[in-house]
This record gives C-alpha cells, structure tokens and sequence, in this order.
C-alpha cells in the first residue's frame, strides 16, 4: 500500500509498493496532519492526460484504475483541501 503522510504544505511518501498497468483496487493511505484534519479533502490522481478525482477523501482512496494503463509513466498525486465556507 502507498502510504503518505501530509503536513501544510508538504507530502512524504512514507512507503510505496508497485503499481502495475490494470491493476485495480489499488489504495493510498494518506495521513493528514493538522491543519488538514478539519477539511474536505479531494486526492488527485494523473497519468499523463488521464485525471481522476476522488472526493471526500479521510484516510484511504482507492486510485483509479484509468491512471494505471501506461506503461512505464509516472503517476502523479495532488491533494486538495476546502473548508465548510468554500475556502
């Protein structure tokens, strides 16, 4: 499993494992820190033009299948947060 622990700004990939083209299921488990824990948070998943979001994120999303069909490209994570209010 992908772990990531996130603080402000930051994220640390804290341990990892293969991602194989089709594989489904997949999960990363992310730690927030604070100020994160109070906000809905959206993890971002990209492999090249591919973009998948998954919302309401608390502390494991699944990543999605169609970022995984690449051979060989990265894939990226972003992690987004919103408080009640939209900020």
């Amino acid at each position: 499993m992908l772990q990531i622990d996130v603080y402000s700004s930051r994220a640390v990939i804290r341990s990892q494992e293969p991602l194989t083209v089709g594989m489904v299921g997949a999960k990363a488990h992310i730690h927030f820190a604070e100020p994160w824990q109070t906000l809905m948070k959206t993890v971002v998943f990209r492999q090249g033009e591919v973009t998948r979001d998954v919302l309401g994120v608390t502390s494991e999303a699944e990543i999605p299948w169609e970022v995984l069909q690449q051979p060989g490209l990265p894939v990226q994570i972003g992690i987004c947060g919103m408080n009640a209010d939209g900020t």
